[in-house]
């Protein structure tokens, strides 16, 4: 698979010197000294019948993406950071857009089949989240995360025919999955809430919530292939 090298730049600032979010100066997290920093991987589609439906996200996006995500994540003392970008064309391509195009001719069952094939990754370095990024979803959802002994997070750039910008509430939401937490029947301002909240938080990043609970298991799981920032 070729290494798009998103420039070293984006690398870097994706996990350091992105945008800076303003948050009260007064809320102390209990972790703020003991940072767990998660790398990821991204695999960003690239087609070639139709190269509109690439996955195309500029630095200053990405920086932005990170940034929200890990303003959600703060409480948790986790922070993630791009460590590598790799193009990924599709062994079904053809198969990934007929189920974009003619989703009403697909069950809800053949459609996430269909995502879950056009995001086929050989097995990776365990060591780092792989985050699977088409432009659009072959099933109307903001993102998923697929389980198994290579596991990984979807996550697309935009949402229902590309009308809905992508939402940082909902990749943050789909990472708590990878980090082994479950739906929670908290209120809706918890990240964990289930499915379709996650859409109705945009702009209201720094107001979402976990639990202590998912905190201890989400950091318990990062430990495994996360370095420390002290």
């Amino acid at each position: 698979m070729k290494n798009i090298m998103l420039l070293i730049a984006l690398l870097l600032s994706a996990c350091s010197s992105g945008p800076k979010i303003a948050f009260d100066a007064n809320s102390v997290t209990p972790y703020q000294n003991n940072i767990l920093k998660v790398p990821v991987r991204l695999h960003l589609f690239r087609l070639k019948h139709e190269p509109n439906l690439n996955a195309n996200m500029t630095n200053q996006q990405l920086e932005k993406l990170f940034a929200e995500v890990n303003l959600i994540w703060r409480s948790a003392g986790i922070e993630f950071y791009v460590e590598s970008a790799y193009e990924k064309p599709l062994r079904y391509e053809q198969d990934y857009l007929d189920a974009i195009h003619n989703q009403d001719d697909y069950s809800d069952r053949e459609l996430f089949e269909e995502i879950r094939r056009a995001c086929d990754i050989p097995r990776q370095n365990n060591k780092v989240l792989n985050l699977c990024i088409p432009k659009r979803m072959t099933i109307n959802i903001g993102g998923l995360f697929l389980p198994g002994n290579n596991p990984k997070v979807v996550w697309p750039i935009a949402m229902h025919k590309g009308k809905k910008p992508f939402n940082p509430a909902t990749l943050a939401h789909e990472i708590g999955h990878f980090l082994g937490l479950t739906h929670s029947r908290e209120e809706e301002i918890f990240l964990m809430r289930g499915r379709g909240n996650n859409i109705k938080r945009h702009g209201k990043y720094d107001q979402i919530k976990l639990l202590d609970s998912e905190i201890l298991i989400a950091r318990n799981q990062a430990r495994q292939f996360t370095t420390l920032k002290k």
